[in-house]
C-alpha cells in the first residue's frame, strides 16, 4: 500500500510538472506570437507611412487667382499630402475647358460652375461634383447713375455687355424675371468697353471685376449694382469636378481631394495673409498669359469668396438638391440642356447635401 501511495505521489508530481511546462511553453509561444504580430504590424504602418502619396492633377477653370486660394493653400500648406495626395497644379485660362480636360484624361480634377456642370452632364459627359465650394451667385449687372440707370426699371431697351458662357443663361433669367428688353453685346472678358462708355451696363462678379472697376476710378456710389443674389438668382457657382470612372475606381482619393481642399479653403480664410501671398507665387510663376494682379486685389477678392463659400444656412462643400433642380429647370427652359440629370449621379458628396 506504502510503495502504491509512493509510486502514485511520484506519478502524479511528474504530471504537474509536465503540465507546468506545457504551460509556460505555451505561454512562450503566445508571447513570441504577440512579438511577431506586433513586429507586423509595425512594420505595416511604417510601410504604409513610408508609401509614396497618389499623384493627382487639378485644374482650375481660369487664371491663377484668388477664386482658386483654397486649392494653392492645400498644395503650399502640405494638407493635400496628409491626405496622401502628390497634387500637380495645371494653369488655366479663358480658353480652358476643364470638362474635355478631364474626359482626355489631362486632368484627374477640375473646377467649374454648376451651371457648366449641368450643361455637360445633360450633354453626356459623364462627370460628377464631389464638392460644391461656392455656395452663391458672384454675378452682378453693373450700370453707371450717370447715364440714369438706378432701378431695375432702368435696364429696360439699355444695351448690357455679357460674356459669351454659362453666366448668359442666368443673365436670360434675369431679364425674363423682371420683363425687360435689352440688347445683349457679347464682350470678351474685359471691362474696357464699359470703361469707355461703349455699353450702358456689363456682367460682372462681385469678387474680381467690380473691384477693376473701382480700382480703374469710379466710386462705389458712382455704381448701380444688381446683385442676382437679391433677386432669387442665388444658385451656387464653382464646385469640385471628376469622371464618374474616377470616382467608382477611386472613391477614397477622390473624397480625401474634397476634403483636403475644403481644409485649404478654412486655412485660407484664417491666414489670409499668407494665402494671398502663395496666391501670388502662382499667378507670378504662370507660364501662359495673366491678368494683371496685386496684393490688394487678390486680398479683396479672397474676402468676397469667403462670404460666397462660407453662408448661412448652408452647408460648406455641399450641394442643395432643391437649387440644383431650381437652376435645371430654368436651363431646361432656355433649351440649353434637353433633360435635368438625376442629382444622385450628378452630385457625389456628403448625405446631408440633400436636405
Amino acid at each position: 500500500m506504502h510503495q502504491d501511495r509512493t509510486r502514485h505521489k511520484s506519478m502524479l508530481t511528474q504530471n504537474i510538472r509536465l503540465h507546468t511546462a506545457k504551460i509556460y511553453q505555451s505561454r512562450e509561444i503566445r508571447f513570441y506570437q504577440l512579438i511577431a504580430l506586433f513586429v507586423i504590424i509595425t512594420a505595416s504602418w511604417s510601410h504604409a507611412l513610408a508609401a509614396d502619396p497618389i499623384k493627382v492633377s487639378f485644374q482650375p477653370q481660369w487664371y491663377h487667382q484668388a477664386q482658386f486660394a483654397g486649392y494653392y493653400v492645400a498644395k503650399d500648406t502640405g494638407i493635400y499630402e496628409k491626405y496622401g495626395l502628390d497634387v500637380d497644379i495645371l494653369e488655366g485660362s479663358p480658353i480652358s475647358n476643364v470638362s474635355k480636360s478631364l474626359q482626355s484624361g489631362e486632368v484627374v480634377f477640375a473646377t467649374q460652375t454648376l451651371t457648366t456642370g449641368i450643361r455637360e452632364k445633360a450633354s453626356g459627359r459623364d462627370i460628377v461634383c464631389l464638392s460644391q465650394i461656392l455656395q452663391k451667385s458672384s454675378l452682378l449687372i453693373l450700370s453707371k447713375k450717370s447715364n440714369g440707370i438706378g432701378k431695375v426699371s432702368d435696364l429696360n431697351g439699355r444695351s448690357l455687355g455679357v460674356w459669351n458662357c454659362d453666366f448668359e443663361i442666368l443673365i436670360n433669367e434675369f431679364i425674363r424675371k423682371n420683363n425687360l428688353s435689352m440688347k445683349i453685346i457679347p464682350i470678351l472678358s474685359t471691362i474696357n468697353v464699359f470703361l469707355y462708355a461703349g455699353i450702358d451696363s456689363v456682367n460682372a462678379l462681385s469678387y474680381n471685376e467690380y473691384h477693376q472697376i473701382i480700382n480703374s476710378g469710379f466710386e462705389p456710389a458712382a455704381l448701380t449694382v444688381f446683385d442676382f443674389n437679391e433677386f432669387g438668382l442665388d444658385f451656387p457657382e464653382d464646385g469640385i469636378y471628376c469622371l464618374k470612372k474616377t470616382f467608382d475606381q477611386s472613391s477614397e482619393v477622390c473624397t480625401g481631394f474634397a476634403k483636403a481642399s475644403i481644409e485649404g479653403w478654412l486655412y485660407a480664410f484664417e491666414h489670409p495673409k499668407q494665402a494671398v501671398d502663395i496666391c501670388l507665387k502662382y499667378i507670378e510663376n504662370m507660364k501662359g498669359p495673366r491678368q494683371p494682379s496685386s496684393q490688394a486685389q487678390q486680398a479683396w477678392m479672397l474676402q468676397k469668396l469667403k462670404d460666397l463659400i462660407l453662408v448661412k444656412d448652408r452647408s460648406m462643400g455641399n450641394l442643395s438638391a432643391e437649387k440644383y433642380h431650381q437652376l435645371g429647370l430654368i436651363m431646361l427652359e432656355q433649351k440649353a440642356i434637353n433633360a435635368i440629370p438625376q442629382f444622385e449621379d450628378f452630385y457625389k458628396g456628403t448625405i446631408d447635401a440633400q436636405k
